[in-house]
């Protein structure tokens, strides 16, 4: 539900459909379901704004889980609006699974802050569309794109890529 109010949000930057279509009494999940397969602006916009919440999540998870930003690793499913963290570190102590039972509510907070307030911004969000080393990029080995389709923007809005964030209106 909340994708697809964030799509009506935004719906003139990304690609400024009519989506009422979609809302037929069916389910949220159905409704998202037929947007991103009907529509790629939509589809890129989901997967732009799942990889970089995945990627804020990871920056922040260092702290919390003991882990370092190398020994993490995602997958990004846009069709089902999921990402899924996961350790490569053949030593699994338990963090990512501990952090989500028992401090899950801080370390979105933390996330939150860090997508709103980049050390490089200005410059970060206008010129570099958002997504930087100070703030979003990890280990290229890491990342499934390479660092590629990320934009705090999707997060936190006020900008002309994304004028409302799904984090924050």
């Amino acid at each position: 539900q909340r994708m697809i109010e964030w799509f009506k949000m935004n719906n003139k930057n990304i690609g400024n459909i009519d989506l009422s279509e979609y809302e037929t009494g069916q389910s949220y999940e159905t409704s998202y379901q037929q947007i991103v397969s009907d529509h790629e602006e939509y589809r890129s916009a989901a997967y732009k704004l799942l990889h970089t919440y995945s990627h804020m999540l990871m920056q922040q998870s260092t702290v919390h889980t003991g882990l370092d930003t190398q020994s993490l690793s995602e997958k990004i499913y846009p069709a089902i609006a999921s990402v899924f963290i996961y350790t490569t570190n053949p030593i699994n102590i338990g963090g990512l699974e501990s952090t989500f039972d028992i401090d899950l509510q801080n370390w979105l907070k933390k996330m939150v802050e860090l997508s709103s307030d980049c050390p490089q911004d200005p410059s970060c969000m206008l010129d570099e569309d958002g997504a930087c080393n100070a703030c979003s990029f990890a280990p290229e080995f890491v990342c499934t794109f390479f660092n590629q389709e990320l934009d705090r923007s999707t997060l936190v809005g006020n900008s002309s890529r994304y004028e409302w964030g799904y984090l924050v209106g």
